[in-house]
């Protein structure tokens, strides 16, 4: 395995001064699945920065480029949930029940997975940050077919979020065969993580498109009945086969999955927007 990967602390605030909950109306459906996605990261990704954290604490003593990226890890990841949080509260204002039911459940299910112990944790972060490169390809290959080339806001949120994950995809799974090396729990991992993300996104975008078709026409619904179920089709249809016939593999190596050539000129373009880098190794940044 490669030992460290280039990892960039980027203070990303992107403004989402008039964006509404139905931000994409290209693709409405995309935008109702990813909206119900985004309730999960205030609450899935401080998981991520506690486990990786604890697992710091685990490696052996004195510094290591393994820390390093840890630390940058949680930098992305807490500038990933802090920007989700707040279209969350715009999402939240035109969803309230679904949205604050969905939040308690969250709340909940966090506290039980911390409790089952540090190696179901860092299974759990391995199990999504082995799914979410998968996002980065799959939304980058389609962003015209989904609205993510609109320039909306939430859009560009989506399209950072997911290039950043590309980018440290390495840290979560060296750290994980660095303190454990169990083949087949890190499988189980990669299946309950992803398993937990559509069991509770798939219910929420259901009640919020529910609400949502209340407003259209009988044909305008069935239009959009049937882009749910094509959209599902394919993101199922290129998940599957690449976490069973690469991902879930005892050798792989995340360092082998090259970028979308337009990922990287996104995060270029994310500071030039909305932030500033902070140089690589000077240690986790405020």
């Amino acid at each position: 395995m490669t030992e460290t990967s280039d990892l960039v602390a980027r203070r990303v605030t992107v403004d989402f001064t008039g964006v509404r909950a139905d931000w994409n109306q290209v693709h409405p459906e995309f935008g109702h699945l990813t909206n119900a996605m985004s309730l999960m990261l205030p609450f899935m990704e401080p998981f991520f920065i506690k486990t990786m954290r604890e697992a710091k604490k685990r490696l052996p003593a004195g510094p290591s480029a393994l820390k390093r990226d840890i630390d940058l890890f949680n930098f992305q990841e807490g500038r990933h949930y802090s920007n989700h949080a707040r279209l969350n509260d715009i999402i939240r204002a035109a969803h309230p029940e679904p949205v604050t039911e969905g939040e308690a459940r969250l709340r909940a299910d966090y506290q039980r997975y911390w409790a089952r112990g540090h190696k179901f944790a860092l299974a759990y972060t391995e199990g999504f940050e082995t799914v979410a490169p998968l996002l980065c390809d799959y939304f980058f290959g389609n962003l015209h077919r989904f609205g993510l080339d609109s320039g909306e806001a939430a859009a560009y949120l989506w399209l950072w979020h997911v290039a950043e994950e590309h980018e440290h995809r390495t840290v979560a799974n060296y750290v994980y065969h660095e303190l454990y090396r169990d083949y087949r729990y890190r499988v189980f991992g990669i299946l309950f993580a992803t398993w937990h993300v559509f069991a509770f996104s798939l219910p929420i975008a259901g009640r919020t498109l529910l609400d949502a078709r209340r407003r259209m026409t009988a044909r305008e619904r069935w239009h959009s009945r049937a882009r749910y179920a094509r959209l599902l089709a394919g993101m199922f249809g290129m998940f599957l086969p690449q976490l069973a016939l690469r991902a879930c593999r005892p050798g792989y190596d995340p360092a082998d999955l090259e970028p979308h050539p337009d990922a990287r000129a996104l995060l270029d373009e994310a500071l030039a927007r909305f932030g500033e880098a902070t140089p690589r190794g000077a240690g986790e940044p405020a």
